[in-house]
């Protein structure tokens, strides 16, 4: 690999500059002085390559910091001066130098990026351009005429290149896949996009300080709600054609239309709905609006189960057999106090404010979605603290009745691991793990997940839509919970034996 190579010429660099006080066949050469340099210079060019590179963030302050020590050494060498650097204070600061090398060493190699290939994503995908905007770039993988549609709003860390997992499986077992690219939201993986693409990452602090503090501190709640918002537009320029050019078929039919989202797009599409901006499938969508199911309190029309009044004009509105929400963010959720107070105009102070202390917040009641919806999140949920904190979304999900719930957890898979982004940035497995037995198989969480959710949407389909498409076995241990909606258990409706 490339970037390893790169890496371990940095490495060298610096571990034969700290042992040249040790050797003597070193200390009488003078250019010694100048591999912490040249080891400042790769690292620089590592990041303008290759993007920024969090595994390399210990290694690159020690290089950089043990250049400046060298610097008085430079100075006398190019002045022609005798520098004697051999001293017992140096040789003792030099030995504990050697093993704070070691460990930045081992993070900068052992959470170097899985791959550097450019993901093969472009080939299988066919891109298309959004006619009303040139901010977003659709990407389309086409099965036959009659294949349900499956709409993926990507997740703002990654977007649609860190998918390549997930949207394959979905492909193979016969779902016509659209996602799409926001550009001026989503941050793209380094190592699968051109230099063009790597430098468009101004979003990076902003993304970065919503994501981990938007639930607990104001202005990064509200950075976290100006995402959210971002992609509400995006959601509702991208629906109406995706319902003109793959649902809406010309015999007036509608092809089974579900939708995945992730993080900022599951919360933003949770509002569309809640506002009625976006709308449910009208047939049934279990056994196609004819049968009739037992509910635990009454008994209902299987084609009045999951209605919301669409939009006046069909041109702005879709209609949804079920909805996946992949570790759905909850920004909209909190309301903090004064929040006017500590806005600035400035994304840079309002991004440096969100690491300082929050004002009081109150959690709004969670509205109750009028759709099948299946959860999937970290196996920390099997944590009750974690339950009732980051996922009280899902916990409140569960306890209603009224339409079908379904919560996956993969034993193993931490927050960012249902999508490809862990295998361009490994460190993220390091700090947002699961709690439970890891599989280190790359792309394990997406092809699992992307299986589950496949016998997910099995359930909701009637011929001649199901034709070709068949629920699999999905092996490995799953944590699995449906609400009382569901007459069976949850495992046989997303296929695990």
């Amino acid at each position: 690999m490339d970037l390893i190579l790169v890496e371990s010429i940095v490495i060298l660099c610096a571990f034969l500059t700290l042992i040249r006080p040790f050797v003597k066949s070193f200390q009488d050469i003078e250019g010694t002085h100048f591999l912490s340099f040249f080891g400042s210079l790769l690292l620089i060019l590592i990041f303008v390559v290759y993007g920024f590179r969090p595994e390399l963030v210990p290694l690159s302050i020690f290089v950089f910091f043990l250049f400046l020590t060298d610097i008085p050494g430079i100075i006398r060498i190019w002045r022609h001066l005798k520098y004697d650097d051999y001293g017992e204070g140096s040789l003792v600061l030099r030995g504990l130098a050697l093993l704070v090398l070691v460990g930045v060493s081992f993070i900068a190699i052992r959470y170097a990026p899985f791959s550097e290939q450019k993901s093969d994503f472009a080939s299988l995908f066919t891109k298309k351009q959004l006619p009303t905007t040139s901010d977003i770039n659709l990407f389309v993988k086409e099965a036959i005429p009659t294949a349900p549609v499956v709409l993926v709003a990507p997740p703002v860390v990654g977007s649609a290149e860190s998918l390549s997992s997930l949207l394959t499986i979905l492909c193979e077992r016969g779902f016509t896949v659209v996602t799409f690219r926001q550009e001026s939201v989503d941050l793209f993986p380094f190592l699968s996009g051109s230099l063009k693409d790597r430098r468009r990452q101004g979003n990076l602090l902003q993304i970065g300080s919503a994501l981990l503090l938007g639930e607990h501190w104001s202005v990064a709640n509200q950075l976290g709600k100006e995402l959210v918002k971002k992609r509400e537009a995006a959601l509702k320029a991208v629906f109406p054609w995706v319902y003109q050019q793959y649902v809406l078929r010309q015999e007036g039919l509608e092809v089974p239309f579900f939708c995945i989202a992730y993080d900022v797009s599951a919360e933003a599409i949770e509002n569309l709905f809640l506002r009625g901006e976006i709308g449910v499938s009208r047939t049934g969508p279990l056994m196609g609006g004819s049968e009739k199911v037992e509910l635990p309190h009454e008994e209902k029309n299987q084609s009045e189960v999951a209605v919301v009044p669409p939009s006046e004009e069909k041109g702005k509105t879709s209609f949804l057999r079920a909805l996946v929400l992949v570790e759905k963010t909850t920004f909209t959720s909190y309301v903090f106090e004064n929040l006017d107070d500590q806005e600035s105009n400035n994304k840079w102070q309002n991004v440096f404010k969100s690491f300082s202390f929050g004002v009081k917040k109150e959690r709004q009641e969670q509205k109750e979605l009028p759709i099948p919806v299946l959860f999937a999140v970290s196996d920390r949920i099997t944590s009750e603290k974690v339950r009732h904190s980051r996922y009280f979304f899902v916990e409140e999900n569960m306890a209603q009745n009224s339409y079908p719930r379904l919560l996956v957890a993969v034993e193993g898979a931490g927050v960012f691991d249902y999508s490809d982004i862990v295998q361009f940035y490994p460190l993220l497995e390091l700090f947002f793990q699961g709690t439970g037995k890891r599989v280190i198989t790359a792309g394990y969480y997406p092809e699992t997940l992307g299986n589950l959710i496949g016998n997910f949407f099995v359930n909701f389909l009637v011929p001649p839509w199901i034709e070709g498409i068949q629920k699999v076995p999905v092996y490995g241990k799953t944590f699995v919970e449906t609400n009382r909606w569901w007459k069976q258990p949850g495992k046989e409706l997303i296929g695990i034996p």
